[in-house]
């Protein structure tokens, strides 16, 4: 079979439901007999972006490691392992994805399958029913039957010699550059670029936007809607914290979607460093 990504992202409402805790997640990616290959590094680039923003899971890219499906010998004896299959249906023009979360610690394999109208269906329906089904796998295992670790700490001094680099993890953002002069830019992935600059005070990272807002800067608002916000939208920023596993997290302020429009409000948002 071929290997591909994960299909999957979390449904935002597990920061709450987990908030104290830290699941540790083995990512063994999406296993197909019928996709193709550019089917799989399209989703791969997508769908791996999306999971390792997640706050409170720490994921282990094993997308390399050789695995069969249904043998849970190989997968570790204290993560959770998931991964899922894809495939078409007989004498269908429909797909199905099945979910599967594994508990080797706990001697539990759960899963769910979802049903699709085609392939791109599965792309594009990430963000509504994939969350509830990953949510409803690990509300199934139970949160007292989880393996959750301490909150990771953060570092009590920041350098931006330490931050340079780039970075990832925002859903509509391809990358993040920091370069070590305190200064940097934002590439979205509607090929739009910002210009950024980094202050830090104590352990408090503070990222800004440099120069006039665009409308492409807020991919998540209706471009009609963002066309004319965008004129008097306050800089973007992000309050970040740097922690022990060298992931920033916090708050970022930009135009959120509303029911009449959009205003300025706060998104929770982890970065993870590429390189």
């Amino acid at each position: 079979m071929k290997k591909g990504i994960l299909i999957a992202a979390i449904f935002i409402s597990l920061t709450t439901l987990f908030a104290a805790d830290l699941y540790n997640i083995d990512y063994y990616g999406v296993f197909s007999e019928d996709l193709d290959e550019n089917m799989i590094v399209m989703t791969s680039d997508l769908y791996w972006s999306q999971l390792t923003g997640i706050q409170n899971f720490s994921v282990e890219d094993q997308r390399k490691t050789s695995f069969n499906i249904g043998d849970s010998s190989s997968l570790s004896k204290y993560n959770y392992s998931f991964y899922s299959v894809v495939r078409k249906k007989e004498n269908s023009s429909k797909w199905e994805a099945t979910f599967h979360l594994v508990s080797n610690a706990l001697g539990s394999n759960y899963s769910a399958t979802k049903d699709y109208d085609s392939y791109y269906k599965i792309l594009m329906d990430t963000k509504t029913s994939l969350q509830e089904t990953l949510m409803s796998l690990l509300e199934a295992n139970g949160s007292s039957s989880s393996a959750p670790v301490p909150p990771v700490a953060a570092k009590t001094t920041v350098s931006t010699e330490e931050l340079a680099g780039t970075w990832g993890g925002e859903e509509n953002v391809n990358k993040i550059v920091i370069m070590r002069g305190g200064r940097g830019f934002v590439i979205f992935k509607n090929g739009a670029s910002m210009n950024i600059s980094v202050e830090i005070k104590g352990s408090t990272v503070t990222v800004s936007q440099s120069g006039k807002a665009n409308a492409s800067f807020f991919p998540e608002i209706p471009r009609n809607i963002a066309m004319n916000l965008a004129l008097t939208a306050e800089p973007i920023t992000w309050q970040l914290t740097l922690n022990a596993d060298d992931t920033l997290s916090g708050k970022k302020k930009t135009l959120v979607p509303t029911a009449d429009g959009a205003s300025t409000g706060f998104v929770d948002v982890s970065w993870h460093k590429i390189n």
